[in-house]
């Protein structure tokens, strides 16, 4: 094994709950109620492009791309929610 990419401490301050890789977009679900998006700038490299603050009223425990229709995003919270999110732009 050998690490090529990591998020660092700046972009997640609490715990990754969820993520879900799909092309060249990878969604995280995070403990601080945010969901990121970073997109594959070069081989192995990544950088933070999107964020949704307050995704959810709690954790964000999970995230899933539609395996079919490029840019949207299943998310799950601790609040008891299901939202389906659409990333706007190029995807």
């Amino acid at each position: 094994w050998r690490e090529v990419w990591k998020t660092d401490e700046i972009e997640h301050r609490r715990p990754i709950y969820s993520v879900d890789w799909l092309g060249s977009l990878i969604a995280t679900g995070c403990g601080d109620d945010c969901i990121r998006i970073f997109t594959e700038i070069s081989n192995d490299t990544f950088e933070l492009t999107s964020r949704q603050p307050k995704a959810h009223r709690g954790d964000v425990n999970s995230v899933a791309w539609h395996p079919r229709r490029p840019g949207l995003l299943a998310s799950a919270g601790d609040d008891g929610d299901i939202k389906i999110w659409k990333l706007e732009g190029d995807v």
